[in-house]
């Protein structure tokens, strides 16, 4: 069987144009390809971005942090402890030895119900200048506290006959406190 000339044009056509489009299609395909995988590319490019500026967030926050323990620790420190007052108690009677007043210290059972924490009914009783020295003091206490109501009182100091038989003025001041905690 013999194949004319022109039917050999057509058929060589065909093949020829079944092969450009053939060519054609993978291009398109794979250009498509390369489009699809460079948005993916771009968007795991701008995630990693992201992701780099939180994590160069998050160590310059655990720098501070870390820069700032001192600094916590000092702040916590000024709160009392609610399941160890003892340093609190201890404090306010070293106060109490240094301002020349006897201090006491014990658990208000009348404001125990009021929320926050345990309230402490502070008495010192001295003379009138270690008594307000010691009130002064009380202020400077390394210790955040409350304070609520506040009595002072003379009780000695009765007259005697001559100026140098009369005693120096006692006074008791009591004072309804409550160290904050944190």
């Amino acid at each position: 069987m013999t194949i004319s000339a022109a039917r050999k044009f057509w058929l060589a056509l065909a093949l020829s144009l079944g092969v450009v489009a053939g060519v054609l299609a993978l291009v398109a395909y794979g250009v498509g390809y390369l489009r699809t995988s460079w948005e993916v590319l771009g968007g795991a490019r701008r995630e990693i971005a992201i992701l780099e500026r939180r994590d160069e967030d998050l160590r310059a926050a655990l720098e501070t942090l870390a820069r700032l323990e001192s600094e916590q620790a000092i702040i916590a420190a000024g709160f009392s402890n609610p399941a160890d007052p003892l340093p609190f108690i201890e404090l306010i009677e070293e106060l109490g030895r240094r301002s020349g007043v006897r201090a006491e210290l014990t658990v208000a059972p009348s404001a125990s119900g009021r929320g926050g924490g345990e309230w402490y009914m502070l008495l010192a009783e001295g003379k009138f200048s270690a008594v307000m020295a010691f009130s002064k003091n009380l202020e400077s206490l390394p210790f955040l506290a409350e304070f609520g109501n506040v009595e002072l009182r003379r009780v000695s100091g009765i007259l005697g006959p001559t100026e140098k038989e009369r005693p120096e003025s006692a006074l008791r001041l009591s004072i309804m406190m409550r160290p904050l905690k944190s």
